[in-house]
């Protein structure tokens, strides 16, 4: 299966402070471990950059990965993951795998799981299961990419996972619930109590 993985970058981080996406945890950026990650379990990896354009390209330097400069950031997580599929290579892929750079909990382990479970229904949307939410990171086949670069607004992939719940399969991964949003947050990673 051609499964492309599409790292989210794009956003202000104003709860943080600054350019989270380039915080360092443990002696690597957010965005590093979220591509690593993706590289890691095997998969082309495109990632979408926006506000802190400059900074964020430069944690990616020397890695394999394309980019995808989204002017439109400011329009929310939905612009985000719309130009992130627009900009796919064609052929289209066989699925797509959305996921965030800050869920430093993730790693190819967690990838491989929802990759494997995917390959066994490669029709249906695949999600992680935090045991609060349903969502990210999350694959859809290639039969949703039109609903995925529909999307606007700040909602993410939500839309799509509730218009179609039906085909979902949820995998249980709570390492994904927690995400750095605050400084406070990244420091709770670094003292491992996350």
């Amino acid at each position: 299966m051609n499964v492309v993985a599409i790292v989210l970058a794009a956003g202000e981080a104003r709860r943080f402070g600054a350019p989270k996406q380039t915080a360092e945890l443990h002696g690597r950026p957010l965005i590093q471990r979220a591509v690593r990650a993706m590289l890691d379990a095997g998969l082309p990896t495109r990632v979408v950059i926006g506000a802190h354009a400059a900074e964020v390209r430069g944690c990616l330097v020397g890695l394999p990965v394309s980019i995808t400069e989204h002017a439109g950031w400011a329009d929310g997580l939905g612009s985000s993951i719309a130009a992130g599929v627009v900009a796919l290579d064609e052929p289209r892929p066989d699925a797509v795998l959305l996921c965030l750079a800050d869920q430093p909990g993730v790693d190819a382990r967690s990838i491989r799981r929802l990759l494997d479970v995917f390959e066994a229904e490669p029709e249906r949307i695949v999600a992680s299961d935090t045991g609060v939410f349903v969502g990210p990171p999350c694959i859809f086949p290639r039969t949703l990419l039109g609903a995925l670069e529909a999307l606007r607004g700040d909602q993410g992939a939500r839309s799509v996972l509730r218009d179609h719940a039906d085909a979902v399969i949820a995998v249980s991964m709570p390492e994904a619930a927690d995400d750095v949003d605050t400084p406070a947050d990244l420091e709770r990673f670094q003292a491992g109590d996350r």
